[in-house]
């Protein structure tokens, strides 16, 4: 998306799809979604977003989000504040009691919590046959020594997970363990040695690696006019002399990244840089308010 195509007077609001889009009018709700399972929308006065907004260093304008109305925030599963929004707070607490009780009533007591391919968690009433750590998205054996002595010892309990068959570990992304499936391990790491050793044969030896407005790298043969830093989701001008300073004090190399343009930085919800673009920072920084 380049410069000339983005209206100048246009506000980026989430929709009921959870998908952003542009809007002539601005939202009338704001909203953050810092904790994924608590997501949280409220006026946009709310003495706790404000608050969170003006702390130094805060990650919140990183995860702040704007609705047309409240209609279209709770499709996108968003729960009132309950600062703010108090008496909508209690309704819907009143709401997930009342479908947690009957999710406790219908639940069968002899079901196993199991890990699916997709990545959700699923109840069956047989047992899972492999089990994994979400740490480091490892499977094994039920009976794998590694595991029992981490469990002895206190550790992992809560990144245990199970799954209905080693198919469905491999398809949600988890790899052998080490320790108890040593073979498995050695084939799964010449696969990863072959496989990267591939791209790096097909990667063309001049192409520039920048980062899309959808928040995917790609590769082009032109060299971005825009950096940023993941760390903050800030782009700046290449020549800022923050970035220079922090780069030769051994910081943030490996956040930095690069756009086409500052367009595809903005649609990728970075804002401008307060000490390179001190102007746009403050333009930004109104609307945030």
């Amino acid at each position: 998306m380049s410069d000339d195509n983005i209206p100048k007077k246009l506000y980026k609001l989430l929709g009921a799809d959870g998908e952003f889009y542009y809007s002539e009018e601005p939202g009338t709700l704001g909203g953050n979604f810092i904790k994924k399972n608590d997501k949280i929308y409220g006026r946009l006065d709310c003495p706790v977003a404000l608050a969170s907004l003006k702390k130094p260093n805060s990650t919140y304008p990183k995860y702040r989000v704007f609705f047309k109305d409240e209609a279209t925030a709770i499709a996108a599963g968003y729960r009132p504040c309950g600062t703010c929004m108090p008496e909508q707070y209690k309704e819907w607490k009143q709401r997930q009691s009342s479908h947690e009780k009957k999710l406790s009533d219908n639940t069968p007591k002899k079901l196993y919590k199991l890990l699916g391919a997709d990545g959700e968690f699923y109840y069956s009433e047989t047992p899972g046959t492999v089990d994994g750590w979400t740490t480091g998205k490892i499977y094994h054996r039920s009976d794998c020594s590694k595991t029992k002595s981490e469990l002895s010892l206190g550790h992992l309990k809560e990144t245990l997970v199970s799954f209905k068959d080693e198919a469905t570990a491999i398809a949600a992304g988890y790899r052998p363990c080490y320790f108890c499936l040593r073979e498995k391990y050695t084939e799964w790491k010449q696969r990863q040695s072959s496989h990267e050793k591939k791209l790096s044969d097909n990667t063309p030896k001049k192409l520039y690696k920048l980062l899309g407005a959808d928040g995917e790298f790609y590769y082009s043969e032109t060299p971005g006019t825009v950096d940023g830093w993941t760390t903050g989701k800030i782009y700046h001008r290449p020549d800022c002399s923050k970035t220079k300073s922090e780069l030769s004090l051994g910081h943030l190399k490996e956040t930095l990244v690069s756009f086409k343009d500052e367009a595809t930085a903005i649609a990728a919800g970075y804002r401008p840089c307060y000490f390179c673009l001190r102007e746009k920072y403050t333009e930004w920084k109104q609307r945030q308010q």
